[in-house]
């Protein structure tokens, strides 16, 4: 077990959830020792899942456990076994999860867990890497373990962070003291930017693992309408004067991820504009295709940057506008999965000009 001083709970299962290996960690948690719990399902220990603990949590014995796993796939991509991940949070859990505190420190918890945990896993990686270089099929599925590992912990990364976002919300509203609010006011901001984060991160990491898309035929338009109806209190909140008009339909193959462009390009738009201001979006003809415009009359982009605003973690100015730095590399992303392409125009009123390029459906 290349984990075995970990402070966290690692066991390695098979396909039918029966202990392989574990570390040191795991057995404090199961009370038994490695030897006494190979080949025993997991499922054994468990005396309580669900039924009014959180998402996530579950009982071993008299100890509360929050745990998340990772599925381990063979050379077919068929699940071979599982990597099971734990703590013990028993002690004074459900007290501290009501404090200030807790809330406060659950974020720099979180990214430190995840940093140290994502380092080591990198570290470990390499030496393995390092050790069989000359076997490329092993380096091939080196990265793809890394990829969904990293993909899945980002996602059960969300799990807490919402726990600790629904009890702030709690402390919110009972608090009246106008300085302690303010406080946990930024903590939530902080929070919400977490969160964005992980759930952008989760779809970049699933786009990037894919070479193609299931697409089917469908009306941009229609999708394009659905994001207005979406961030309609986002642009009622700065009253934005938005201008769009489908006057037909505008077939493409398309899937869901499509929406996700239309709403990071819209919802930039309406973030850059000044309040009052106005966002045009238009579908234009342009023969085998069909071009989206999402026009604004912002600040704009500057030519050094008109390239660079499509890659991961570049934005052209933070000014106080919330964002994971990962909007615009979807967007990418997912026009390129969708046989488009994707750039950025001044407006020559002021502002920028954002113009998907999709093949109309045959």
């Amino acid at each position: 077990m290349i984990f075995q001083k970990f402070p966290l709970g690692i066991a390695r299962l098979g396909k039918g959830m029966e202990f392989i290996d574990i570390n040191q960690a795991f057995e404090d948690i199961l009370g038994s020792k490695c030897e006494e719990v190979v080949g025993r399902n997991l499922y054994d220990f468990v005396e309580e899942q669900g039924r009014g603990l959180p998402p996530g949590i579950m009982k071993i014995g008299d100890t509360l456990v929050e745990s998340w796993s990772i599925p381990l796939r063979n050379g077919s991509g068929e699940v071979s076994g599982y990597v099971v991940v734990a703590r013990d949070i028993t002690r004074d859990k459900r007290r501290e999860m009501m404090t200030e505190g807790y809330i406060q420190s659950l974020e720099k918890e979180l990214e430190t867990k995840k940093k140290e945990f994502c380092d080591r896993l990198d570290k470990t990686l390499a030496e393995r890497t390092r050790e069989l270089r000359n076997y490329s099929e092993y380096l091939e599925r080196s990265n793809k373990l890394k990829e969904t590992f990293i993909e899945v912990l980002c996602h059960d990364l969300l799990n807490p962070v919402g726990i600790a976002k629904n009890y702030l919300e709690l402390l919110i509203e009972e608090e009246t003291d106008p300085r302690k609010l303010d406080e946990l006011r930024a903590v939530e901001r902080s929070l919400d930017k977490m969160i964005a984060i992980l759930e952008d991160s989760n779809k970049y990491a699933r786009l990037e693992s894919v070479e193609e898309l299931d697409l089917e035929k469908r009306d941009i338009g229609e999708i394009f309408r659905n994001v207005v109806r979406e961030i309609k209190p986002m642009i009622e909140e700065k009253k934005i004067k938005l201008r769009f008009r489908p006057w037909r339909k505008y077939y493409s193959m398309a899937d869901e991820s499509l929406a996700d462009v239309f709403h990071n390009l819209l919802s930039n738009a309406v973030k850059y504009s000044p309040v009052g201001g106005r966002v045009v979006v238009d579908i234009l003809d342009s023969g085998n295709s069909w071009k989206v415009m999402v026009k604004d009359y912002g600040e704009g982009v500057p030519d050094k940057d008109k390239e660079a605003i499509f890659e991961r973690f570049e934005r052209k100015s933070k000014n106080g506008v919330k964002g994971s730095g990962l909007g615009l590399a979807i967007v990418k992303r997912a026009v390129e999965l969708h046989r488009g392409q994707v750039w950025v125009e001044d407006n020559p009123d002021g502002g920028s000009i954002f113009y998907v390029s999709l093949p109309k459906a045959v």
